[in-house]
């Protein structure tokens, strides 16, 4: 430029996880019980909309929600724990209508509607932890695992 100034754009990319994530630490008391430290968390978009456009490029990220529960359980080994609590609402609002009929005047009411839809789901986890005596047991990882933070 004239004066010398320039002028640079840079962008980051970075994704934002939106779904379950589960993540358990588990300990061993010397009685052989198994205490489990669980937080499963829920993660979705805020607004319905985003989660159709997800792989358009954007300028601003999302809105997300996120919903975390945690508990801490003793167990035996090999003993089927289930936990739930993790509890999603969705409301949809549908517009029906026969194009034509439904414009005329007076009676065009007649010819169109109006649905509103309301969905609760839980997710429920089971659980059944195992102590493993082999020093050669494949580990989590080699299973294909993912450890995320």
């Amino acid at each position: 430029t004239e004066n010398g100034t320039t002028v640079s754009e840079s962008y980051n990319n970075y994704s934002i996880f939106v779904g379950i994530l589960l993540n358990i630490l588990p300990e061993i008391s010397d009685d052989g019980k198994i205490m489990l430290r669980i937080n499963p968390s829920l993660s979705d978009f805020k607004y319905p909309e985003d989660n159709k456009r997800q792989k358009e490029p954007r300028t601003i990220a999302p809105d997300t929600i996120q919903k975390k529960l945690s508990s801490v359980v003793q167990v035996e080994n090999n003993q089927t724990l289930i936990l739930g609590g993790l509890i999603s609402h969705d409301k949809s609002n549908e517009k029906n209508s026969i194009n034509f009929l439904s414009k005329i005047p007076i009676l065009g009411s007649l010819f169109k509607g109006e649905v509103l839809n309301s969905k609760a789901t839980e997710i429920v986890f089971i659980i059944t932890p195992s102590i493993v005596d082999s020093v050669n047991a494949p580990s989590l990882k080699d299973l294909g695992f993912k450890h995320y933070e």
